[in-house]
């Protein structure tokens, strides 16, 4: 930041407020430390733009599994329609044309970009800042867009002025050209091969651990118990008899925190509506905080959070949460074009498809038993599971397929 001090009012001094910034500070004892905690995002920026954390001995990745969607956040260029207009630029032309792309982004967003940005030198409210990083942020991803653009290779989302890249396992150099070696930690890699087709390392560069559980089997149950088949095309007949699967175990269970997986706000909306334990239950929506909801169902004793993005990052130990129940199978939505180019487009994809769905899920299942002496247990709602783990049946990991209990057939 640069904070209050303009330089013209210093008679020709050099500007040393920013020094005193806390962020800089936090940042210059990172570099000058031999070991630095970093999140991927600022990682990416500070060695792609900025030199810095670069040439270490070795780098630790946490969370490893979300490595691919990591540098397609950072590698995607986004031009929303109200930066757009503030630029003074139009869409494309022709959006469904690459060429078109490229000469939009050429000709018009990164010169009107640069212009801005020029313009904004002077300028120290916190909007021209925002409006500054904005500029310089889509300057450096458009600038890798043209150097990468191939046909085919890329798709454009219309509604967000949109761009991505249908793999990105060719920019898998942002991390492996910085470090000698490299540890790569998570518990949800499902597949070493998917794995590392997906962010650009070939398999005989790889060592995999696979490491058991150390939480007892008996304490992170997980249960098939199918109520309903949870498809766009059966919504109508199908989502209540999900709701009345979740009243089922929220009556089963009337002092516990109940986690509600619902991997969509629609569905989030259709429980809340229509249960029967309305009174127990939190929700948002997009004007809603989550942060907010989450923080009064971690304080709160028998409460129901019907959640749409609570897969990942956190982390509900003891009585925060004792049930889980995952209303419907997270699979990726195909309507990204993003996604359905890289599951149609692809010899792989079907199976990319598979292993997205069941990571999300087995994280999804693993937020609320968080340690030796914890205990929950998850239950899994949605027909469609049974159908995901017959025909993909090596994809489900050891230490989650023990703690699994399928329904019994009948007959046995």
């Amino acid at each position: 930041c640069r904070w209050c001090c303009d330089q013209q009012d210093l008679a020709g001094e050099k500007c040393l407020a920013r020094y005193a910034c806390a962020y800089n500070q936090a940042r210059l004892a990172a570099l000058k430390s031999p070991l630095a905690v970093l999140n991927t995002a600022m990682y990416l920026t500070s060695v792609s733009y900025a030199d810095m954390f670069q040439h270490q001995p070795w780098l630790v990745l946490d969370e490893a599994d979300s490595l691919e969607h990591a540098l397609m956040d950072f590698i995607s260029i986004q031009m929303r329609e109200s930066w757009a207009k503030r630029l003074g630029i139009d869409s494309p032309k022709y959006i469904t044309k690459e060429d078109s792309w490229i000469s939009w982004i050429q000709e018009s967003a990164i010169p009107a970009a640069e212009k801005r940005l020029e313009a904004l030198k002077s300028s120290y409210e916190t909007e021209d800042l925002r409006e500054e990083r904005f500029c310089e942020g889509f300057l450096m991803r458009g600038r890798v867009f043209l150097s990468s653009v191939q046909e085919d290779k890329w798709v454009f989302n219309p509604e967000s002025y949109e761009f991505k890249p249908v793999f990105v396992s060719q920019f898998g150099d942002l991390f492996w050209s910085h470090a000698d070696r490299f540890l790569l930690m998570s518990a949800t890699v499902v597949s070493v091969a998917q794995f590392a087709r997906d962010i650009g390392i070939p398999r005989d560069q790889i060592e995999f651990i696979d490491m058991k559980s150390d939480f007892p089997v008996a304490r992170r149950r997980v249960f098939y118990t199918p109520v309903a088949n949870m498809t766009n095309k059966t919504k109508q007949t199908e989502w209540p008899k999900v709701v009345a699967g979740v009243d089922q175990l929220l009556a089963q269970y009337p002092k516990y925190n109940i986690l509600v997986h619902t991997h969509s706000e629609a569905l989030a909306q259709f429980i809340y509506s229509n249960s029967g334990f309305s009174g127990r239950m939190i929700t948002y929506g997009k004007s809603q905080r989550r942060d907010r909801a989450l923080e009064d169902f971690r304080n709160g004793q028998g409460k129901v959070l019907v959640a749409q993005s609570m897969e990942r990052g956190v982390s509900l130990d003891d009585e925060q949460c004792r049930i889980i129940i995952v209303a419907k199978v997270p699979y990726p939505y195909l309507g990204d074009r993003q996604v359905s180019k890289r599951v149609y487009g692809s010899k792989d994809g079907n199976t990319w498809y598979a292993v997205q769905t069941l990571r999300t899920l087995m994280q999804a299942t693993g937020r609320a038993t968080r340690h030796k002496d914890d205990w929950s247990i998850s239950y899994i709602l949605d027909t469609q599971f049974g159908e995901l783990v017959a025909k993909w049946p090596k994809l489900t990991l050891g230490w989650w397929r023990e703690a699994l209990v399928m329904p019994k057939k009948e007959g046995r």
